[in-house]
């Protein structure tokens, strides 16, 4: 091989080097950007909430500080007598501390006993147990006619839920069980929302929380969708 040859393969291998360190820069920076973001929320969450006791956990598979701040500043402005959330977790404590400041309620839908046990202990340890309730139920197959496939989801066959919502927070079940996971809470429980009612839905960077909302407008063509700023994606959607 040549020197000539043996230059060409060095350049090209600090070429891929640089490449690589560039895109981990990247990397890096946005990691780090998402971190501040992070931050702000929680110190913001903190704010909204006068200093409350100690947040839960708000990382992982837990609903993100900048979705919850927003969350946390829709009930703080327009006061939801009902909200009902599927999944519950560290949401469903703070949405607990600002709704029992007015008087209002939130119902939480948990298919997975531990989560829903921990989440009891906690509300009862912070006296939230007579502003919140957690329903446990099973997952069960439903199936909707566009659809090719059966859908895991909640079983709310013996469930009370409230006659009328304000707010829907659709965080759940787990979206890996099937394709379009949270489909369900559309035709299941949208019907509760009273006209005016607010739906949060987290997780809307993956590729099937996105479709929900235009799969959704096909029952309720009143939806109107708008996307909010969030680490993990998050869209609005109003009954008009």
């Amino acid at each position: 091989m040549t020197d000539r040859q043996d230059l060409a393969q060095l350049e090209t291998r600090l070429l891929a080097l640089e490449s690589k360190l560039d895109n981990f820069e990247k990397t890096m920076k946005r990691a780090l950007d998402d971190l501040w973001s992070q931050n702000e929320g929680l110190a913001a969450l903190y704010r909204l909430l006068d200093g409350k006791s100690v947040l839960p956990k708000m990382r992982g598979w837990a609903a993100s500080p900048d979705f919850l701040r927003m969350v946390s500043e829709h009930i703080l402005e327009h006061r939801p007598r009902v909200i009902l959330e599927c999944g519950c977790g560290s949401s469903t404590i703070i949405m607990g501390y600002l709704v029992e400041s007015y008087g209002g309620s939130v119902t939480s839908i948990e298919n997975i006993p531990d989560c829903a046990d921990k989440v009891r202990a906690e509300l009862t340890s912070r006296k939230l147990d007579q502003s919140v309730s957690v329903i446990s139920c099973n997952l069960k197959t439903f199936r909707y006619g566009p659809f090719s496939h059966d859908f895991n989801w909640y079983d709310l066959s013996f469930a009370t839920l409230p006659a009328k919502v304000d707010m829907l927070v659709v965080d759940g079940p787990f979206g890996g069980l099937n394709p379009l996971a949270r489909y369900p809470a559309g035709p299941e429980l949208l019907k509760y929302l009273v006209p005016g009612g607010v739906i949060f839905l987290d997780d809307t960077k993956r590729a099937d929380e996105k479709q929900l909302p235009d799969l959704w407008k096909k029952i309720y063509p009143t939806l109107e969708a708008h996307k909010m700023p969030a680490e993990k994606g998050a869209i609005e959607l109003i009954l008009k």
